[in-house]
């Protein structure tokens, strides 16, 4: 499934097409027989490559001031490839993709500036949801 949405999203389809076929006749359900019984496909999982070089061990004002200047140009590819190799995706949810057991990410450009983002990534435990803590993630 290639739809936005969050990590209820395929479930919120799946219940809504469970209660329209629960409001159809029995002449209804026999016409549509060959659709109610299909089930969608399953999501394929996303195979990463390791990150590439050495890495760095980023602070947060250098990495706000490389933010602060430009952005384009980048690839959604490698950071797609990063979500899943760094293991953001065994607990977070982006763009129909990875966990559910921390905040769904796909809309966090528009709630937080790149500074905060930043902040979560170099210093995840800073700040913890009360409703994550009991999670475990």
């Amino acid at each position: 499934m290639k739809k936005p949405g969050g990590a209820s999203y395929r479930g919120f389809l799946s219940h809504m097409f469970d209660d329209v076929v629960a409001q159809l006749t029995p002449a209804e359900k026999n016409v549509l027989a060959a659709v109610i019984g299909k089930k969608p496909p399953p999501v394929e999982p996303f195979h990463s490559t390791a990150p590439k070089g050495p890495g760095r061990s980023w602070q947060l004002d250098e990495a706000a001031a490389l933010a602060r200047t430009s952005l384009r140009g980048r690839s959604f590819q490698s950071g797609r490839n990063l979500f899943h190799a760094a293991s953001c995706a065994a607990c977070h949810h982006f763009a129909g993709e990875g966990g559910s057991g921390g905040p769904d990410l796909t809309s966090l450009g528009n709630k937080f500036s790149a500074r905060d983002v930043l902040e979560s990534i170099l210093e995840p435990s800073k700040v913890v949801s009360d409703q994550l803590r009991r999670r475990g993630c």
